[in-house]
């Protein structure tokens, strides 16, 4: 009975390590999976705020060299109001000074032509502000263009990596859940190991008892025998 004890004990043992082992070699694949997710969820966040970075600059290069073109456009625009401002100037004060000296009247030929030059001018000038501001427009579009494609662009980086990352998610989620299953497993496997090596003890200590009882019985009955 000692022996079967002993080996049964020793069979336990070796069960309750050998799940152990086994536990423990789980739980180490559980946190191995878990650099691993956490690696992957860092590394897709570094990609993707690369990503914006690199649109996000190159959207702000392209603006910048629209707003360049549209800055110059108004440079020209200015330098050009500021020469005709002060030629307009000069020649108002030039006109004054030449009618204080003069007392004729200029001839109703040459009025009309002066006032057809200025007014030929002066449409001719109007008609380039209007271009110009046509293609301030155009370029302000085109400002608008860059800036919708680089949201654009934002929004299908945004929905690519919250593709990614659910992806990711559900995997480690599927695995930490199998790992976890397999635990339990084992646990309950060792549990009704442990309970069978109790149940065969149990049943062979019972047998042994129910044994000494029919030896014990048969020699009272047979010292009865022997003492008639």
């Amino acid at each position: 009975i000692d022996n079967l004890k002993t080996l049964s004990s020793e069979a336990k043992r070796r069960a309750s390590e050998t799940t152990q082992a086994q536990i423990k070699a789980i739980d180490k694949t559980l946190q191995a999976e878990e650099r691993a997710y956490n690696a992957k969820i860092s590394l897709l966040d570094k990609e993707k705020a690369a990503r914006l970075s690199a649109s996000d600059d190159q959207a702000n290069n392209q603006v910048g060299a629209l707003q360049t073109l549209i800055d110059s456009i108004d440079k020209e625009t200015d330098t050009e109001e500021l020469a005709l401002t002060r030629a307009t100037e000069a020649e108002r004060l030039v006109n004054l000074k030449s009618l204080i000296g003069s007392a004729k009247t200029a001839k109703d030929k040459a009025e009309a032509q002066k006032d057809y030059d200025e007014y030929s001018t002066e449409v001719t000038r109007n008609e380039l502000l209007r271009r110009r501001d046509a293609e301030k427009d155009v370029l302000r579009e085109r400002i608008e263009a860059v800036r919708a494609n680089a949201e654009s662009n934002r929004e299908l980086l945004e929905t690519e990596y919250r593709e990614k990352k659910a992806l990711l998610d559900q995997e480690h989620i599927d695995l930490v859940a199998k790992l976890e299953l397999d635990n339990t497993r084992l646990d309950e496997a060792l549990g009704w190991q442990l309970k069978r090596y109790d149940q065969d003890v149990a049943a062979f200590d019972e047998s042994l008892r129910l044994k000494f009882m029919s030896l014990e019985k048969f020699i009272e009955q047979y010292n009865e025998a022997l003492s008639r």
